[in-house]
């Protein structure tokens, strides 16, 4: 048991020893350090030897602490951090031969070979920089190379002033003393302009990353500390400086030993540009900076310094001209970009929207608009979570962004709704456009991890001017109102042209599993007969005549399901008799009789349906008791299925059926008028007609017939 117990417990210790490595590094190497300080200084004997061998111990323990969080912590990409190594190794190679060089064989030549690897390590250690800011920001950050630049300018104009000038005109120097002199101040500048993109840059900011820029800035302060003071003649080996170089080694030997540099070039998923005050504070320091050294140095007879304050301070001023472009030119993009999906925000597609409409109302070109709707997104969010769920729309967004013309604006228009605006395209292309994007986004399932994959449908609703609309401005109502008869057709559905609009009264109750399986089911039979919504145009129409009639909340209810279910027993009749032409066999119509019997039995296995069940039963029964299946009549009749019955009736004629096409909305009405008091009830008709007339109901809307579950959902 204790074995066990040790071996489920190891991962975690492990994780704490990995943790740890890069303190334990830094102790030890303090006290390395503090060794290095005790023994006796002076040149020659054994102390020198102890001496020189403690300080390149210090320096290259630090390419073994690299070395050893490479091969520890897998880093996908290690280029960078090769290069890091590369990048000690040589300097490490300087320490061996300036210090065994200075201190045991007494040579002081200047320059030496040691000289040309300390100026080696910095254009290795720049290309790791590079690489690590790129891999942070892979879009690049515009912003933050500016203000870079900015600190980068500022502290050459300082280095130049303060150490490159006066070790170029230093005396007693030669070309070659004076041009190494100047090196190391230049690479040291190049090198805090990378470090300062870095820290000023986007990404995560990890631990590892911390102890890389601290590691970075002590490097520059020491070189730059070791120049005023070669400058000065104070300089020698042995005092604090060299503490302050192995503080760089140590704490860039720690950077690479934490677990979490492996995340080091990674970016944010989400970033905000803005910049925060430390950083403004930074800069209006840095731009400050170059006058005040003006007032200091106006007193002294150092001709160098006048012209290259003016320079810089021209650069200056550049940088800062070209940073608050960038910064109007960010914020637009934020007024106007949906900031998750990269796509343009509701706010530019409807000021978009206003001038397309207007000029398609002066041209008479046509105009249409698509808007979609992702199918039970919010099951996706309650699913998986949110993380996933703004996958999921980055990547609908990006096969949106591939199935648009360069023209047309795509915008997020909702949470998870999607707008198309197609101008110039009519009823066709818009009806093309939007099966490509259905297609686009039905057909391969969203990998959101290596062992998830989540498939996802969308609704739309397409709307053309002229065609479906007089006046341009009325698209975005109509494609709203398409949209919601799309959804509520069963969903996964392209829905095309002017939809009566839903009735404020019309109340959903909860989200119930078997009831939306069952909407499914009568979906699919409707589908078998003609391509235009039925079942959801029914319960919309029954809905409005129960509230007409003042029927409370539960009746209006009951005659939505019921119609919305009516013909979910058709399920049970054989394809080939719903899909005949010709004239069906008493036998065939047996079959066809039978279906509100087996609707009723179907919908009477969910809790809480009988009485929707009952109504289902009854809508084929004939007020004169002709009707089917059980002859009721008059008042036997409820008055629910009396509603279903006439709206049932207006919507069949008005469809084309494989045996007859559909009639005309006038022909139609007046057939319901001559069936009211036989067939029909005579008040359920004359409501209807009256409802018809003042366009509250009546209309059909086209469907699509991408039904990719359609067979299945038969089975």
């Amino acid at each position: 048991m204790k074995t066990a117990a040790f071996d489920r417990h190891r991962p975690c210790h492990q994780a704490r020893i990995a943790r740890s490595l890069p303190l334990l590094y830094v102790v030890g190497g303090a006290a390395v350090l503090s060794g290095y300080y005790l023994v006796p200084g002076g040149r020659g004997g054994p102390e020198a030897v102890w001496k020189v061998a403690l300080y390149c111990l210090l320096s290259a323990s630090a390419i073994g602490a690299i070395f050893i969080g490479i091969r520890r912590n897998r880093p996908s990409q290690p280029l960078a951090w090769y290069l890091v190594l590369v990048n000690q190794a040589i300097y490490a190679a300087g320490d061996v031969t300036f210090y065994i060089r200075n201190d045991l064989l007494k040579d002081t030549q200047y320059p030496s070979v040691s000289d040309v690897f300390y100026l080696l390590h910095y254009p290795v250690l720049v290309v790791a920089l590079v690489i690590f800011i790129r891999r942070r920001s892979p879009g690049g950050d515009r912003s933050a190379l500016i203000d870079a630049g900015v600190l980068a300018v500022t502290a050459a104009m300082l280095s130049w002033i303060f150490v490159i000038a006066p070790s170029i005109n230093s005396p007693g120097q030669n070309t070659l003393s004076r041009s190494t002199s100047a090196a190391y101040p230049i690479m040291d500048v190049i090198m805090l302009a990378m470090a300062m993109w870095l820290l000023i840059g986007t990404g995560r900011r990890t631990r590892s990353f911390w102890l890389l820029a601290a590691a970075l800035v002590l490097l520059f302060a020491t070189d730059t500390t070791y120049a005023l003071e070669q400058i000065a003649g104070t300089y020698h080996p042995g005092g604090f400086l060299d503490g302050m170089w192995v503080g760089y080694y140590l704490l860039i030997g720690a950077s690479a030993l934490d677990p979490s540099m492996v995340h080091l070039g990674d970016p944010l998923p989400a970033n905000s540009r803005a910049p925060t005050a430390t950083r403004l504070i930074g800069l209006g320091i840095a731009a400050v900076a170059v006058p005040c050294v003006l007032l200091i140095e106006q007193g002294r007879d150092t001709l160098y310094v006048f012209p290259v304050i003016a320079a810089g301070t021209a650069l200056l001023f550049v940088l800062v001209i070209l940073r608050l472009m960038g910064m109007v030119s960010e914020q637009r993009r934020i007024a106007i970009v949906d900031s998750l999906t990269g796509l343009r925000n509701r706010r530019y597609f409807e000021a978009h929207y206003e001038i397309d409409c207007a000029r398609a109302q002066r041209s008479g070109q046509p105009l249409s608009m698509v808007l979609l709707d992702i199918d039970f997104f919010k099951s996706v969010n309650d699913g998986y979570g949110h993380a996933t769920g703004d996958l999921v729309l980055k990547e609908i967004a990006e096969r949106l962004r591939r199935c648009i013309r360069s023209g047309d604006v795509l915008a997020r228009y909702g949470g998870e709704e999607f707008a198309m605006l197609l101008t110039g395209a009519g009823v066709d292309e818009a009806q093309r456009t939007a099966s490509r994007v259905s297609r686009a986004i039905n057909s391969e399932s969203f990998e959101v991890s290596e062992d998830l994959q989540i498939p996802i449908t969308v609704s739309a609703g397409i709307v053309t001017y002229p065609d479906h609309v007089c006046i341009a401005t009325d698209l975005a109502t109509a494609a709203d109102r398409a949209l919601y008869a799309a959804k509520a057709a069963g969903r996964d559905r392209l829905v095309v042209g002017k939809f009566d609009p839903p009735p404020n009264f019309l109340r959903r109750g909860p989200v119930d599993p078997v009831v939306n399986y069952l909407e499914t089911l009568a979906d699919l039979a409707d589908t078998y007969q003609a391509p235009v919504e039925h079942g959801s145009a029914i319960a919309r129409w029954s809905v409005a005549l129960a509230n007409e009639l003042g029927m409370d909340d539960f009746a209006q209810r009951r005659c939505e399901l019921a119609a919305r279910l009516h013909d979910v027993g058709k399920v049970a009749v054989p394809m080939h008799i719903l899909t005949k032409t010709e004239r069906l066999t008493p036998e065939e119509w047996r079959f066809i009789r039978n279906h509100p019997a087996q609707g009723e039995l179907l919908v009477s296995a969910a809790p809480g349906m009988s009485e929707v069940a009952n109504i289902i039963g009854q809508h084929h029964e004939r007020f004169d008791g002709t009707g089917y299946p059980k002859g009721l009549r008059d008042n036997e009749i409820r008055i629910e299925a009396q509603i279903l019955s006439v709206c049932d009736v207006f919507a069949s004629m008005r469809t084309d059926r494989p045996y007859r096409p559909g009639l005309s909305k006038e022909e139609s009405r007046s057939r319901l008028l001559a069936a009211r008091g036989t067939q029909l009830a005579a008040p359920m008709v004359d409501l209807f007609v009256r409802l018809l007339d003042r366009e509250i109901v009546g209309h059909l809307g086209q469907l699509n017939d991408h039904r990719p579950l359609a067979a299945d959902a038969r089975a």
